[in-house]
């Protein structure tokens, strides 16, 4: 078998169905959301509207809010004493000594 068909049968081995056999609680779980899904496509009001915004929000403003919370603990770090040097990590946060005990 050539490297590329190793791959992809490899890839594609969790559609096994004989290995992984589906599950009634699965299948209820599926039909459900499909289900609720459906219905509730052409519904209006405050609070559909409310909950429909989350699924709107553009890729973009999920990562700026990623940079946002990074700069605010930046500041934090610095006015807590921790200083905002010690923020910019050379290694995995837990390995970092500096700072064991930052945080809220």
């Amino acid at each position: 078998m050539g490297k590329i068909q190793q791959c992809r049968a490899n890839g594609f081995s969790f559609l096994n169905l004989t290995k992984y056999p589906l599950t009634f609680v699965f299948i209820g779980d599926f039909r459900r959301s499909i289900s609720i899904s459906g219905n509730t496509e052409n519904l209006k009001g405050r609070l559909v509207h409310f909950f429909s915004v989350f699924g709107r929000v553009p890729f973009f403003f999920y990562i700026i809010h990623l940079y946002l919370i990074h700069l605010l603990a930046l500041i934090v770090a610095e006015f807590t004493g921790f200083g905002w040097q010690k923020m910019i990590l050379p290694a995995f946060p837990s390995k970092v000594e500096e700072l064991k005990g930052f945080g809220f």
